[in-house]
């Protein structure tokens, strides 16, 4: 059975009423559709194997310091990370709606081959397979709608553990451009004399760039051109790093979220016809709930246009940009009285067909993906809400 999502829009143009003959259709799934507000669906144990085939905790680290982010072109979710002192699995993690469960995309490089002479130190990837090192990856993954391509912004540290081959691997590296359908990596700009390994990035729309910021410069890359740009300086204070970046549609900013107690943030006013005068302010008089919040993730709910997530010891995070305002929920789960504890890391993003944030959280050895609901009611009069949303049973 197949739920099919139509999304029908009506535009009243100035001076002349039009009517777009617009049918979207994408797939939905049952299990998702129907869910009620502040609601998270455990979605069962994350399933994986190391780079050698073996089931193990170990391999479910790639979320550390790292997360994933939602592919509009293909809709489903992908990851990468891992790194450091987490695992060496190289391999791009994909979250399928109609199954609600993650596949691997490829074999990741088996760690025999992880040396030194097999090391492309300028791609910072592995000769033998073409892959990119394993990596904290933060807020750096980005899918673009221009190439339609999974970037790699950056990230660093050494490859992951149980698998050195040596201490260190030399310094490098340039934008990782994954490519969903053929599973081919390309390699774009050089990071290393860029922005640092600790920024976060996020696709702009109205540009076709992705825009990176770090605690000293805003940066925009075009994954056309693969050709990088540094757009200005700037000396904000208490800015931080490894946090994240939203992109914002209703008023075309991006927000920084820099984590804190309390959680501060950022709106980013990006003047794309005069990029050198972009600016960065930190907003004053925020009311609300305001998070105390370690290294996580946000996104973008577009039903609801609002930026979630945060979700710690079972509470969900919203922040209006429009209201300057935080709501704090205490999440409700399915199934009753189970716990959806802490989120780990950046592993968040949100799903517009189904309406909810898909979400990693849990400690080792009870890792789990969620799928939470914020609300189902729509913002009233808010820009570009789907009219008569109808799902159809075939």
């Amino acid at each position: 059975m197949r739920n099919t999502i139509l999304l029908f829009l009506s535009i009243t143009c100035i001076g002349q009423f039009a009517t777009l003959a617009y049918a979207e259709t994408q797939l939905a799934n049952p299990l998702l559709i129907d869910m009620p507000d502040n609601t998270a669906k455990d979605l069962g144990l994350y399933a994986c194997t190391d780079s050698d085939g073996v089931a193990s905790e170990y391999c479910q680290s790639i979320t550390d310091y790292s997360g994933f982010t939602y592919d509009p072109n293909r809709h489903q979710m992908l990851m990468f990370g891992g790194g450091h002192s987490a695992t060496y699995r190289d391999d791009v993690d994909v979250f399928h709606f109609d199954t609600l469960t993650w596949t691997r995309a490829y074999t990741p490089t088996p760690c025999s081959q992880m040396t030194l002479s097999n090391f492309d130190v300028d791609k910072r990837a592995w000769i033998s397979t073409g892959q990119p090192r394993s990596r904290h990856t933060y807020d750096q993954l980005v899918v673009t709608t221009n190439t339609k391509e999974l970037l790699l912004m950056g990230g660093g540290h050494t490859e992951g553990g149980k698998c050195e081959q040596v201490s260190q691997y030399p310094a490098g590296g340039r934008v990782g451009h994954y490519n969903p359908d053929t599973k081919n990596w390309t390699f774009g700009a050089s990071f290393q004399d860029g922005w640092t390994n600790l920024a976060s990035a996020e696709f702009d729309p109205q540009s076709g760039l992705v825009v990176i910021v770090d605690d000293s410069s805003l940066w925009t890359y075009d994954p056309v051109t693969k050709v990088k740009v540094k757009i200005i300086n700037h000396n904000v204070n208490n800015f931080g790093w490894t946090n994240n970046l939203v992109y914002f549609p209703p008023n075309g900013m991006m927000y920084y979220i820099a984590r804190g107690n309390p959680t501060q943030v950022f709106e980013i006013n990006l003047r794309r016809n005069a990029w050198g005068s972009s600016t960065i302010t930190l907003i004053d008089g925020i009311s609300g709930v305001i998070p105390d919040t370690q290294e996580s993730g946000f996104a973008y709910d577009s039903y609801n246009k609002i930026i979630g997530g945060g979700i710690k010891d079972g509470k969900f995070y919203a922040f209006d940009p429009l209201a300057k305002t935080w709501t704090e929920r205490v999440i409700n789960t399915d199934p009753s009285g189970s716990s959806i504890g802490t989120m780990r890391f950046h592993a968040i993003d949100y799903d517009p067909v189904n309406n909810v944030f898909i979400t990693i959280t849990g400690p080792w050895d009870n890792v789990h993906t969620w799928a939470y609901r914020y609300a189902s009611s729509n913002v009233a009069g808010a820009p570009n809400s789907p009219v008569n949303l109808k799902v159809n049973v075939q």
